[in-house]
This record gives structure tokens, C-alpha cells and sequence, in this order.
């Protein structure tokens, strides 16, 4: 993977979406330190880049650069994704009111 070209779409497609790439990998789910890590050699998650990809409306294929045309194969939202996507744009004291209430229902369903 060319992270040099990733970092380079990634770019592009918050420039178009008008928001920082923090903003983008917070609201997106892939975690604020998406890029540090990229940097540091990590390969991220094909999960990860299809949050990313799902978040921008490209395809994934754009997003690692297997072509020039973002609208190639463009991945639909999965109602988790979305569930993952409004959790993270929480205030964190929502969040963990809602990682609480998760908790508590899977307690109850294992029993």
C-alpha cells in the first residue's frame, strides 16, 4: 500500500468534506490516532479504511489508490457502521453512558 497516496487522498477528501482529517477519523470511528500510526509503519485495517471510505463516499479502491474514480465499487453504510459513526460524535460522558447500557444488556443476555 502507498501510504504516501493515502495520506494524499485522505487529504483531498477532507478538503472536499471541509473538515480535519482528526474530525474525519474521529467521526469516521478509525480512532484520532489514524495517522501517527499509519506514520509509524502500522498498516491500518480494511475495516478501518472502509469506515473511512464509507465516511467520504468513495470507494475503497479509490482510498488505496486501485484507481482514480471514487465512485468505483462505493461501499454502502452498514447500520453498525452508522451506530459506530454517531457514537463516536458523542460528547464523551454520552459515550460512556452508552458503553455502560451495552454492558448491562449483554450481562442480561448472557444469562
Amino acid at each position: 500500500m502507498d501510504f504516501n497516496r493515502l495520506q494524499k487522498v485522505i487529504s483531498d477528501c477532507c478538503e472536499r468534506k471541509g473538515v480535519s482529517a482528526r474530525t474525519a477519523f474521529v467521526e469516521s470511528g478509525v480512532g484520532r490516532s489514524f495517522y501517527d500510526n499509519i506514520n509509524k509503519g502500522s498498516v491500518p485495517s480494511v475495516d478501518k479504511l472502509q469506515a473511512l471510505a464509507v465516511y467520504f463516499g468513495v470507494s475503497l479502491d479509490y482510498l488505496v489508490g486501485n484507481t482514480d474514480v471514487p465512485e468505483v465499487n462505493r461501499a454502502e453504510e452498514t447500520p453498525q457502521m452508522a451506530l459506530a459513526r454517531a457514537i463516536v460524535a458523542l460528547p464523551p460522558d454520552k459515550q460512556e453512558m452508552i458503553s455502560k447500557l451495552v454492558a448491562d444488556l449483554a450481562a442480561l443476555n448472557s444469562k
